[in-house]
C-alpha cells in the first residue's frame, strides 16, 4: 500500500513537472535583463568556487541579504557553463518544475485526493503570477529556497505520521536550514508546522520538537534584518503607513490570484491614503471572518494564516520607496491558498473535477505563456512595464538606460526627459539629467 501511494505521488509529480516544462520551455528567456541580473550575476566576479569567494558568500551580506546557498548555486552554474543566461534560465525552470512536483506530493501527503491535488498544484505552477519568479534569473535563490521549504514540509508530514522515526524530523530541520540559507522568505515554516498539527494532521502540539525550527527561523530573520539595516524606508508612506501598505498587499495578491491582469515587475503607491487603508481593513475583515468560521472551515482559516505569516514579512521588509509589491513575493507565500482549492476539488468526482478545472488551467497556461514574452529581454520588460504604468519611474529609467547602452541616444534621452518630469528627486534621475545636459 505504501509503495503504491509513493508511486502515485512520483507519477503525479513527474507529470506536472513535465507539463510546466512544456509550457515554459518554448519561451525560455535567453538573455539577462537590466534589473539586478547585471550587477548580481553578469558583473559579479565573486560567483566562483574559489575559497575566498565561498568565504564572501557565507561571511558577508551582498545585495543586503543573506543567501549563501543562492550564491553557491550561481557559482556552480558558472563553473559548469560560464556566465550563460540560457543555462541560468534552464536551471530556474527545472527548479520551478521541481517545486510543482513537490507541491502536488505535499498536497497528497496532507490527504487531498490525487486528482484534486494535481489540479490545485497545476493551478499554482501555471499561474502567471509565478512567471516573474520562474523567468527572472535573479530569482533563483527564492525558487531554490521554496524547493527546500516544500521538501521540509514533506519530511515533517512523514514524521507526524510516524513520530517515532526521528530521521524525518531531522531531515525536515536540515532542509529548512537550507531554505533559510538560500533565501529568508520561508521563515514562517515553524508556524506552519504548528498549524498543520492542528489541521489536517490533528496531533497534539509538540512544542519541544519545534524549538530548533524556531531557532533557525529567528537566526535567519536576525541575520537578514542586520543585512537590511541602513536601507531607506518607504519614504512616501512613512512609519505608520508602511505596515498598512504591507497589510494592503495581502488583498492585492489575493486579487491578482483571482484576476491575473496588469502584471508588471513592481507596483507603486502613487497616492497613499484611503485606498491603502481600505485594503488593510479588508485584510483584517477577511481574517476576522475566517477566525469566526474556523470550526466550520478550518482548512481555509489555517491556509489564510499560513499565507499571512509568509506575505506580511516579505512585503514589510522588502518594500522601498513607492514600491509596495512585486510578483515574486507571491511565489512561496501563496502556496497555502491552493490547499483549500484541492480540498474543494476533492469533493467532486475525479472526472467532474477535471472537467471543471481544465478550462481554468488552459487559460492560466496561456496567460503564463504570454507573460513569458515579457521576460525575453530588457527592452521587452520595460516596454511592457510602461504599457501598464506610463509614469513608472523605474521603467522609464531602466528603458532609457538600456537604449543608452545600446547606443540609441536620441530615444534614450526622450525617456530621460519623461523620467525627469515624473520623478525629479530620484538619484538615478539626476544622473540621467546630467547625461542630458552634457548632450546639449
Amino acid at each position: 500500500m505504501a509503495r503504491s501511494t509513493m508511486k502515485k505521488k512520483v507519477l503525479a509529480a513527474a507529470a506536472l513537472a513535465a507539463l510546466v516544462a512544456a509550457v515554459y520551455a518554448p519561451r525560455l528567456p535567453r538573455a539577462f535583463v537590466h534589473w539586478d541580473d547585471d550587477f548580481l550575476i553578469v558583473q559579479n566576479a565573486r560567483l566562483t568556487l574559489a575559497p575566498r569567494d565561498l568565504a564572501w558568500m557565507f561571511g558577508t551580506f551582498p545585495a543586503r541579504t543573506y543567501q549563501p546557498l543562492g550564491w553557491l548555486f550561481y557559482a556552480a552554474l558558472n563553473a559548469a557553463f560560464g556566465v550563460d543566461a540560457t543555462a541560468c534560465h534552464a536551471a530556474l525552470l527545472a527548479l520551478h518544475a521541481l517545486n510543482a512536483g513537490l507541491f502536488v506530493a505535499l498536497l497528497m501527503a496532507l490527504g487531498c485526493a490525487p486528482v484534486a491535488a494535481w489540479l490545485a498544484a497545476a493551478a499554482w505552477a501555471l499561474h502567471p503570477l509565478m512567471v516573474e519568479s520562474a523567468a527572472w534569473a535573479t530569482e533563483i535563490p527564492d525558487v531554490l529556497a521554496t524547493a527546500f521549504y516544500l521538501g521540509s514540509l514533506l519530511c515533517y508530514v512523514a514524521h507526524a505520521r510516524r513520530p517515532r522515526e526521528r530521521v524525518f524530523l531531522r531531515a525536515a530541520l536540515a532542509l529548512f536550514a537550507a531554505s533559510c540559507l538560500s533565501r529568508w522568505k520561508g521563515v514562517n515554516l515553524p508556524v506552519v508546522l504548528l498549524l498543520l498539527d492542528a489541521y489536517p494532521i490533528r496531533r497534539a502540539y509538540a512544542w519541544r520538537e519545534k524549538l530548533p525550527f524556531f531557532a533557525v527561523a529567528s537566526a535567519s530573520a536576525a541575520v537578514n534584518a542586520l543585512a537590511k539595516a541602513g536601507l531607506p524606508s518607504m519614504d512616501l508612506l512613512g512609519p505608520v503607513r508602511h505596515p498598512l501598505a504591507a497589510a494592503a498587499a495581502v488583498m492585492f495578491y489575493a486579487g491578482k490570484l483571482l484576476v491575473p491582469a496588469g502584471l508588471t515587475p513592481f507596483y507603486v503607491v502613487n497616492a497613499p491614503g484611503e485606498p491603502v487603508a481600505l485594503a488593510a481593513l479588508a485584510a483584517a475583515a477577511v481574517t476576522a471572518g475566517l477566525f469566526f468560521l474556523r470550526r466550520r472551515i478550518p482548512a481555509a482559516f489555517g491556509a489564510w494564516l499560513c499565507y499571512l505569516t509568509a506575505i506580511l514579512p516579505a512585503c514589510y521588509a522588502s518594500a522601498r520607496g513607492q514600491v509596495f509589491a512585486m510578483d515574486h513575493y507571491a511565489y512561496l507565500s501563496t502556496l497555502p491558498l491552493f490547499y483549500p482549492l484541492a480540498l474543494a476539488l476533492g469533493r467532486l468526482k475525479p472526472k467532474t473535477a477535471v472537467l471543471a478545472a481544465a478550462p481554468a488551467l488552459a487559460l492560466l497556461a496561456w496567460l503564463s505563456f504570454a507573460q513569458l514574452s515579457v521576460w525575453g529581454g530588457s527592452r521587452a520588460l520595460w516596454t511592457h512595464a510602461l504599457k501598464v504604468d506610463p509614469s513608472s519611474c523605474p521603467a522609464l529609467s531602466n528603458l532609457g538606460q538600456e537604449l543608452y547602452d545600446e547606443g540609441d541616444r536620441a530615444a534614450a534621452f526622450r525617456f530621460f526627459e519623461r523620467e525627469r518630469a515624473a520623478c525629479p528627486d530620484n538619484e538615478v534621475t539626476r544622473h540621467h539629467v546630467e547625461l542630458l545636459e552634457r548632450a546639449r
